[in-house]
């Protein structure tokens, strides 16, 4: 320990003639000391030494790990110690399982029911998913049981039987989210997931190599009536009935590359979900024209993101009178964008973001007219606005824009990407 404190110069005093207690430090000194440790076990050895060095550490500690990691620490003495300091305040926990450190998970999450009881997350990524497993993996949810607090799930890569006969035992789950989908799991194994989720609020699958399960989601809604917020990743391009989900009020619809989407599908939301869609997400989905009016029917829509918008039908979204919030990720260049662009803020007075992406194509003519045309109409606005423009790189441009709207009140102007309450990116999407 002297040849530690010695050797920084920020403790050199300690080095005089006049001998120090180390006990007799304060606060600030001990928190230097704990900065120059870099390793959390480290950080808990010298917190052991004494009662002042522990109370310093468990009033860092919680700051920092609201989130941890299974892999943070190695051994279950470690982890006691460190739950006993910072356990109140963990929220959420991501274990890798199937590989190194299964041997402890079982009194590790002993742990966590012992000391975390705000712990609402367990994220649970399933390694070497291809390879035929054995009972040691099967044994994961029936551990994870003991925390009655579990409101959130995770399981990325299970196989199926990982999870077919324990999962529907989460009754209390409001967040679920399967990340990639058993190609050997039954139709039959994949309905009984969601028995008992009366409580669940949001859903989220990505299908990978089950990608045969998509037919199956418009039997779900007897199994989760009141989802509210539904995520569908990589499902097949014939997925064309999503089910009646009454409470549903956010669709996050995702696919790998930019590809077209089933017409039926636009057909079946616009038919079933016009009086209660409220948050719209098209990622990596490219919308066609002749599918326009199906999406313009959501006249409930606060908010809708959408990759790629046929750029001569911009104005056509101006019929989404309640957007509160607008997201454009990618549009071709087109005559008098301008002016379709003030068309949609018109149109939509609750209008307060509009995000366009790093993919637009607006020369910087016509983004100089739009700026000129919008900072006109809300010189007497009273209403916030906030305008994101990603694709605007050049510092030259940015200054020049901001110097336009440097005098307007309730109004923000950014280049890079920012996130209000409505666009805010999807927890459990997976896709970049």
């Amino acid at each position: 320990m002297d040849k530690f404190i010695f050797g920084c110069p920020s403790f050199s005093f300690l080095s005089e003639k006049r001998q120090i207690n180390i006990l007799q430090l304060n606060y600030d000194c001990y928190s230097e000391i704990f900065s120059y440790l870099t390793k959390l076990e480290d950080k808990l050895n010298f917190a052991r030494v004494h009662p002042q060095f522990r109370e310093v550490l468990a009033g860092q500690l919680p700051q920092r790990y609201a989130t941890i990691q299974r892999s943070m620490l190695k051994t279950i003495p470690d982890w006691e110690f460190f739950l006993e300091l910072c356990g109140e305040k963990v929220l959420k926990c991501e274990l890798l399982y199937g590989g190194y450190g299964d041997s402890i998970t079982s009194e590790f999450i002993g742990l966590l029911k012992l000391y975390c009881p705000s712990l609402w997350h367990i994220m649970v990524l399933f390694v070497d998913s291809e390879i035929e497993v054995g009972a040691i993996y099967v044994d994961i949810l029936v551990l994870l049981r003991q925390l009655e607090g579990l409101k959130s799930l995770t399981l990325t890569d299970a196989k199926a039987n990982q999870i077919n006969s324990q999962l529907q035992h989460f009754e209390n789950l409001e967040t679920l989210d399967l990340d990639g989908l058993d190609i050997h799991l039954s139709d039959d194994d994949f309905l009984q997931l969601f028995h008992s989720k009366d409580k669940l609020r949001q859903l989220s699958i990505r299908f990978g190599r089950g990608i045969n399960k998509c037919g199956l989601i418009n039997e779900l809604p007897k199994y989760c009536p009141n989802l509210e917020h539904l995520t569908l990743e990589r499902f097949a391009l014939t997925f064309e009935d999503l089910g009646v989900f009454h409470k549903l009020r956010a669709l996050h619809l995702i696919l790998r590359v930019y590809l077209d989407m089933n017409d039926n599908l636009y057909r079946y939301i616009a038919a079933n979900y016009i009086e209660r869609l409220e948050h719209l997400e098209l990622k990596a989905i490219k919308v066609k024209s002749h599918q326009l009016p199906h999406i313009v029917k959501l006249r409930k829509l606060k908010a809708f993101a959408c990759y790629k918008w046929p750029s001569e039908f911009l104005q056509e979204l101006g019929q989404l009178i309640h957007l509160e919030c607008l997201s454009l990720r990618c549009c071709e260049s087109v005559k008098e964008m301008s002016e379709q662009l003030m068309a949609i803020i018109i149109n939509c007075p609750h209008l307060e973001h509009l995000k366009l992406g790093k993919h637009i194509a607006m020369s910087m003519k016509e983004l100089e007219k739009f700026i000129s045309n919008l900072k006109t109409l809300r010189l007497n606005a009273k209403n916030t606005f906030l305008l994101s423009l990603e694709f605007v790189h050049s510092l030259e441009w940015q200054e020049k824009l901001s110097d336009l709207t440097r005098n307007l009140n309730n109004f923000t102007l950014t280049f890079h990407e920012v996130n209000c309450q409505h666009c805010q990116t999807d927890a459990h999407s997976h896709f970049e």
